[in-house]
């Protein structure tokens, strides 16, 4: 019971992830944010398989995740990352159509 109150517990159960991912891509889809949170909400579901895969896949005793702090500083590059991805795909779609402006 002690154990599911602590901070670093949550961090490393995938479904805490695959939660937080579902909330913020719907919250970036239905109140329109512009892609604002989207990023997030995708570096979610990866931690979610990094950490799922760190767990349940044995590979030569390789531990990515072995505290908290490396957790959210995964997190928190891999939102960067994919900040900037995000931005580069959408950013050509949004050159190659016409601006209603140009005359």
């Amino acid at each position: 019971m002690v154990e599911s109150l602590n901070f670093s517990y949550w961090l490393f159960q995938p479904q805490a992830w695959i939660i937080l991912g579902i909330i913020l891509v719907i919250a970036d889809i239905f109140l329109g944010y512009g892609l604002f949170i989207l990023p997030f909400g995708i570096s979610a579901f990866i931690i979610s398989a990094i950490i799922f895969a760190d767990k349940h896949v044995y590979i030569k005793e390789i531990n990515v995740l072995e505290n908290w702090k490396d957790v959210l500083i995964y997190y928190s590059a891999i939102s960067i990352i994919s900040i900037f991805i995000i931005k580069k795909l959408f950013q050509k779609k949004l050159s190659e159509q016409s601006d209603i402006n140009d005359y």
